[in-house]
């Protein structure tokens, strides 16, 4: 039996139209922190974070010294090892820069010069963009917090200026962006090896955003993040029960395989 698209938009969270797909990817990413909190992943993961960092971590040496009445006196200091080891096992992994080899497919000439200017693309965003130094993050972050994840959107904000359009702002060109994300701002299916969707949650300039969406200005303004301590959010800094951020809201972005329950799925829901 085939599905009229209403009816696939009923069974399926992610065919949601447009007007109640933000709450079904909320919904989701929150189903997936429940996941990691219950099942003690996620405190694992800062568990790791906090003795990386020296947070909260009793002393691992104890010094012992007695005068001539017997008075002894104990001074017990931290031996980072777990971090040292840690920052071995990067420097390994990521001293040596990654060489990349496009090779073309066909061997006619025009592929050939494909092949050259995928090689000098990569070899300019590697240097020049900074590439290589967020894949040695990425690693530095998966040490830290058991797993990382590299983003890759392209940004319509960068890049030299093209035209104006109809309503006088300046288009630019856009450029390739790179972001790190963490376990705990990336969500994916719990139950399939290979997860046909992934919701990421950015922590974006309110101010900002609202300024690019005018339509939403005052649902954006009224955002603020609010944090519990040691839940779903890495940050040594915030160490109080409740801390309130005026200046930031998340940005949650959905992406999904093109498959049968989601033929029509074509671009990115913000």
């Amino acid at each position: 039996m085939r599905l009229a698209n209403d009816d696939l938009a009923k069974r399926y969270w992610a065919a949601k139209p447009i007007d109640q797909i933000a709450p079904a990817i909320v919904m989701k990413f929150e189903e997936f922190q429940k996941w990691g909190d219950s099942t003690g992943y996620f405190e694992r993961a800062k568990l790791c974070y906090n003795r990386y960092y020296g947070i909260d971590q009793p002393g691992t040496a104890t010094l012992q010294s007695t005068d001539n009445h017997d008075n002894t006196e104990r001074t017990s200091m931290n031996v980072p090892h777990y971090k040292s080891l840690l920052k071995r096992i990067h420097i390994l992994t990521a001293q040596n820069k990654l060489q990349y080899a496009p090779r073309a497919r066909n061997s006619d000439a025009a592929s050939q010069i494909d092949s050259d200017l995928a090689r000098g693309i990569l070899e300019f965003y590697g240097d020049e963009k900074d590439m290589h130094s967020v894949m040695s993050e990425g690693v530095e972050t998966a040490l830290i917090t058991l797993e990382a994840h590299i983003h890759c959107p392209w940004n319509y904000e960068k890049g030299d200026e093209i035209t104006a359009d109809a309503s006088g702002e300046v288009v630019f060109e856009g450029d390739q962006d790179f972001e790190i994300y963490s376990v705990f701002d990336i969500a994916r299916s719990t139950t399939l090896a290979k997860s046909p969707w992934k919701i990421i949650r950015q922590k974006v300039n309110k101010y900002e955003y609202a300024a690019m969406h005018p339509e939403f200005y005052d649902d954006i303004i009224a955002m603020n993040i609010e944090y519990v301590k040691d839940r779903f959010y890495l940050d040594p800094t915030l160490r109080t029960l409740e801390t309130y951020d005026d200046d930031s809201c998340y940005k949650y972005i959905l992406y999904h395989e093109k498959n049968k329950a989601m033929p029509d799925f074509i671009r990115d829901w913000e």
